[in-house]
């Protein structure tokens, strides 16, 4: 079992600034760790997200995520969208060496 920080951030389509933003740390089992799939629905399962969704009025959503890398004073986000990005940036989030950033 690993423990990983996250901020989840929920933009209205088309809009630049978040709605809502909630900070959390997520638990993760090695079944979740195999896929992206996998873990995208723990991370949605875990936050509760389809329920958050809801009391904002919002149907359906998209989970996109990025790590965030903090150097120098700067931020950066890098996006996690295909399995190798995930298995390249896993070890780092694991770590604790960055945070999991999801919009």
């Amino acid at each position: 079992m690993s423990v990983i920080k996250a901020i989840v951030s929920v933009f209205s389509q088309g809009q630049e600034k978040p709605i809502e933003r909630y900070k959390s740390r997520i638990l993760l089992s090695d079944e979740h760790k195999e896929s992206l799939n996998a873990f995208e629905k723990h991370l949605s399962d875990f936050l509760g997200l389809k329920d958050k969704m809801r009391t904002l009025g919002l149907g359906q959503y998209t989970l996109k995520l990025y790590r965030i890398s903090k150097c120098d004073g700067k931020v950066e986000n890098f996006d996690i969208s295909t399995l190798p990005q995930y298995k390249l940036e896993l070890p780092s989030l694991l770590t604790g060496e960055s945070e999991l950033n999801g919009k």
